[in-house]
Parts: C-alpha cells; sequence; structure tokens
C-alpha cells in the first residue's frame, strides 16, 4: 500500500510546475519617511496594480503600470498620521487607519474621501476586507465590523482582546476571521 502511495505522490510532484521568481529587483521605490513599526500596516497592493504606502504624514499611490506617483494625502501637524493601508477587494477604495483612531474611506481615482467611519478610541493597525464589510482592528483592543454601505455602518464590535489586535485576516469563503493581538 505504500509503494502505491509513494507511486502516487511521486507521479503528482513530477507534474506541478513552479513559478520562476527573478532573483533581483524589478523597481526599487525611495521610502524615505517610511516608520520603523511592528503594528503599523502602511503598504497595499491592490489588484489594480497600483500600491499605496504611508510615508510618515503622507500617502502615496505609486501605479506600475505607467510608473507614476500620485500624493493622495497630508496630516498636518500634530501627532496623527496613517497606521493601516488596505485596499478594497475590487481595488476601487481605500481604507486608512490613523494613529488617532479614525478611520476613512476614500476613491482612490478621484481622490476623494469618502466617508469617516467611528467607533475606536486607539490607533487603529489592521484592517481587512470581507465583501461590502470592513473589519477593523485597535490599540484599544476591540474588532469592529463596518457595513460600507450603510449610513450607520457600524454592524458590530467585539471587545474580547487582551491587548493591542495587532492582525486580522478574513478566510477565502468568507466566513471566518482570524484575529491576533499582542
Amino acid at each position: 500500500m505504500r509503494q502505491k502511495e509513494a507511486a502516487i505522490f511521486d507521479n503528482d510532484s513530477k507534474q506541478t510546475q513552479y513559478q520562476s521568481i527573478s532573483k533581483g529587483e524589478k523597481r526599487v521605490l525611495d521610502a524615505a519617511w517610511l516608520r520603523n513599526n511592528y503594528y503599523g500596516n502602511i503598504i497595499s497592493c491592490g489588484k489594480n496594480n497600483i500600491l499605496v504606502v504611508a510615508l510618515g504624514s503622507e500617502l502615496y499611490l505609486w501605479n506600475s503600470d505607467d510608473q507614476s506617483v500620485h500624493k493622495l494625502l497630508q496630516i498636518h501637524g500634530g501627532n496623527d498620521f496613517p497606521t493601516s493601508v488596505t485596499w478594497s477587494e475590487d481595488a476601487r477604495t481605500l481604507v486608512v487607519g490613523y494613529m488617532c483612531s479614525k478611520l476613512q474611506l476614500w476613491d482612490a481615482e478621484s481622490s476623494k474621501l469618502l466617508s469617516n467611519l467611528q467607533g475606536h478610541s486607539g490607533r487603529i493597525a489592521p484592517t481587512a476586507w470581507n465583501g461590502h464589510i470592513l473589519t477593523s482592528g485597535s490599540r484599544d483592543k476591540s474588532l469592529i465590523n463596518h457595513d460600507v454601505r450603510a449610513r450607520n455602518n457600524l454592524a458590530s464590535c467585539l471587545k474580547k482582546h487582551a491587548d493591542e489586535v495587532c492582525g486580522l485576516k478574513w478566510s477565502t469563503e468568507g466566513n471566518r476571521l482570524a484575529s491576533g493581538d499582542n
């Protein structure tokens, strides 16, 4: 029996073709104000081939197709700055979380602020999309599900973490959410 299983495994592994990964960089981007922050999620790449990166108090979009750079926003004064950026699944909307608990939705194509989402009282660290539901985690130890289609977008709030929420990921099927704290 073991020889049969080994033969099947051997045949399967011979048919598997692996993608080649380049050993050198394709493009190097200058990121002078990139913050060294364990809790920050300040880079996101969308299906639209646009990379968003928070550099200090500024948020930039880099289009890998035409190599263009666009500054989406800049925070003036105070100690607030972007701490989390995530593209929506369709790459039309960008969520930006901030040090001072602000959470915003942006239309990156038009550079327009779509809405401010409420609910957290501490730094926003991770954000994750599940269709029209945006989940955010915070230093306030809570997870909030926002239904971005609704005017009153707060769908649910969970306060079960013992420390700052620093990781979020929805399952591919969208029926399970994994979260972790410090």
